[in-house]
């Protein structure tokens, strides 16, 4: 095993399954890889796009001569890896998979996802925050912007976040399906084996993390229903997965984990929910997708607050693991 481990092809697919994991803040290759399982069950390709996205930020980062440290634990393999499958799902029809348009887009998103990642890394680290999906989103929004540009609205890519006006009554499923689905869709996913799994990779690193995850898409259906709010769209996972990441990240990851963050995480979670839904209708008349925007912006702002009061006590970037290790 200790050869294994030594071995480069295997340390370079251990990068790849970290930066998935790193998508829901585990840093952990087995959790990458039932992540990745889960991932596939619902679309092979999806997994695919992501793992040579992955491939290409992790090399091109190499390349670069960028930080060992970040680059061996997947922090570009995380952002190329997650440009390359939103990329894929968002333009499925207008970019077939497998051609070569669909690979020049890849090639794309893995080499620019590199300085964006870096640049915005540095800059926010300045304010002791951490960039998180920041990079992704602003590079994700330029592609589609690029790709549909002659009539974005049109052929919009945004999922169905708003009122449809098909509502119906919220039943155990809405509750279940809700939050398991939420966490498909952090890699927009609709399907609850696959959520369960992504669940499953978050418990097998940190079960405060899992509990966070749990609780925060719990809020975040519990307040769809308690506003009213469309049953379809809120069994599809749309509503609870930027609440999800929240919980997680606020829960113990970039906080001190204690009844006073556990609290500040689950403000934080109902926070990101409508900050999302604000960020889908305004971004919608531009055919773009929120995406994960509510998380991004809250996080970002809860943490810079973080430090202007003792309620929570924020830990130092070079120091963040899971919250187990973070615990006062």
């Amino acid at each position: 095993m200790a050869q294994l481990q030594q071995n480069s092809i295997f340390q370079f697919f251990e990068t790849l399954l970290r930066g998935l994991g790193n998508v829901v803040f585990q840093n952990n290759a087995l959790s990458g890889l039932i992540i990745i399982v889960g991932i596939a069950i619902s679309s092979w390709t999806a997994s695919v796009d992501f793992l040579i996205g992955a491939a290409i930020a992790t090399l091109v980062a190499k390349w670069f001569r960028a930080d060992k440290h970040a680059v061996k634990q997947g922090m570009f393999a995380f952002s190329g890896g997650y440009v390359g499958l939103l990329m894929g799902v968002l333009l499925d029809k207008e970019v077939p998979f497998f051609t070569g348009e669909w690979l020049l887009l890849l090639l794309l998103g893995g080499i620019l996802a590199v300085p964006l990642t870096s640049g915005l890394g540095f800059a926010f680290s300045k304010l002791n925050i951490s960039a998180t999906a920041l990079p992704i989103l602003l590079l994700l929004w330029a592609i589609l912007a690029g790709v549909l540009y002659t009539n974005l609205p049109q052929n919009s890519v945004a999922p169905q976040v708003l009122a449809t006006g098909k509502s119906a009554v919220y039943t155990w499923e809405t509750f279940v399906y809700g939050i398991l689905n939420g966490f498909g869709q952090i890699f927009m996913q609709v399907n609850p084996i696959t959520g369960a799994l992504i669940l499953l990779g978050i418990f097998l690193n940190s079960r405060i993390g899992g509990l966070m995850a749990l609780l925060g898409g719990g809020t975040a259906v519990f307040l769809a229903w308690a506003l009213g709010y469309d049953e379809p769209v809120v069994q599809q996972g749309v509503i609870a997965f930027n609440s999800i990441l929240t919980a997680i990240g606020l829960g113990g990851f970039f906080l001190v984990f204690n009844g006073r963050s556990l609290v500040y995480a689950l403000i934080g979670s109902l926070l990101a929910l409508w900050v999302f839904l604000v960020m889908a209708v305004l971004l919608n008349p531009l055919g773009l997708p929120a995406l994960s925007i509510g998380f991004v912006l809250v996080t970002a702002l809860m943490m810079l607050g973080a430090q202007t009061y003792d309620f929570v006590q924020p830990i130092p970037l070079e120091q963040l693991s899971k919250p187990e290790d973070h615990m006062s």
